[in-house]
């Protein structure tokens, strides 16, 4: 009240007095630390707002987004206003997300690897999909693979020439960043399978109940690339009764540019054993990403629904081996 009449040294003196009176609140933390704020007093501000987070985790959203609202200084409101757990920071980067603050979201990033505290793969994935999809490739690249150094993610084992990742579905697919994605779809159910496998210890089956004629491009993958160079895609595909004229096949295209690469290869129908499916391509001038999907174009007769299954297993990517990778121009 004394605030709103402009008697701010009142006002100063009655958040004194709350706070002698009531020293580990943090609704009294969080008012005094907001009415320093607004008078831009920001070393006390920053203080009083990082003790009402100590108490009150929740306000941590609200607290960055004021403080950011009245400080450009970011690395200043993280090292000030942020206390030291990983939750904080966390809850900092999905709020900068939201806001599509990718560089922000990058910064928190940065300082949380700092903290050296643990952090699960799915925390990261959002940041890295927001980069992907601003087609910032090499930022993506970077979190991902110091997500694989500080996460227990699972990772390929070494040696593995494939830009192609968990390409022998040995474990859990992460739908998201540059792992597998299973997009569910009516008409298909996407398991894994210890059993019928071409190599290690899993594959991926895919079931279809013959319900739909389906436009399947439901399981696919970002994989990293440089333009103007060869690549040699190569896949094993195992088949039991899938209907129809139309197949099981991939589908290699530019994740930015699809009219600038786009490759199918033959596609299988029936039964049959375990099938190499091989590719070479050359990425173009612009290409950096390319997506991989298994994929079934819809069948020209109208009633002819997708039954069976598939299973797939050994998807690789490598760049073509002997010579100069580099096309001219």
């Amino acid at each position: 009240a004394y605030e709103a009449v402009g008697q701010t040294a009142r006002a100063r003196d009655a958040f004194e007095r709350a706070q002698s009176a009531h020293p580990i609140s943090s609704d009294v933390a969080w008012r005094y630390g907001n009415f320093l704020l607004r008078r831009r007093e920001y070393s006390e501000a920053f203080a009083e707002i990082r003790r009402a987070l100590v108490t009150d985790p929740d306000l941590t959203v609200e607290a960055v987004s004021e403080c950011s609202k009245t400080s450009n200084d970011l690395p200043r409101i993280l090292t000030e206003v942020l206390p030291n757990q990983n939750r904080h920071y966390l809850m900092a980067l999905g709020y900068f997300l939201t806001q599509h603050q990718t560089d922000a979201a990058l910064t928190v990033w940065d300082r949380l690897l700092d903290l050296k505290q643990a952090v699960k793969m799915a925390q990261v994935v959002p940041l890295i999909d927001e980069l992907i999809r601003q087609e910032r490739v090499d930022d993506a690249l970077r979190i991902w693979r110091q997500a694989l150094g500080t996460t227990s993610w699972p990772q390929d084992e070494g040696g593995n020439s494939s830009l192609v990742f968990n390409g022998g579905f040995e474990h859990d697919l992460l739908n998201g960043a540059f792992d597998w994605r299973e997009d569910p779809v009516s008409g298909a159910t996407f398991s894994s399978d210890s059993d019928v496998v071409h190599a290690g210890r899993g594959a991926l089956r895919i079931t279809f109940d013959g319900i739909a004629n389906l436009d399947f491009k439901n399981l696919w993958q970002f994989s990293p690339v440089e333009p103007r160079h060869r690549y040699h895609f190569t896949a094993y595909l195992r088949l039991e009764g899938i209907s129809t004229d139309s197949g099981i096949r991939f589908a290699i295209y530019d994740a930015f540019h699809p009219a600038a690469l786009q490759l199918l290869s033959p596609d299988l129908v029936g039964t049959h054993p375990w099938s190499l499916v091989e590719a070479n391509l050359v990425t173009g001038p612009e290409t950096h990403l390319l997506i991989i999907a298994l994929r079934r174009i819809p069948s020209w007769k109208f009633d002819n629904k997708l039954r069976g299954t598939v299973w797939v297993d050994d998807v690789s990517l490598v760049p073509v081996a002997g010579g100069p990778k580099e096309i001219p121009r």
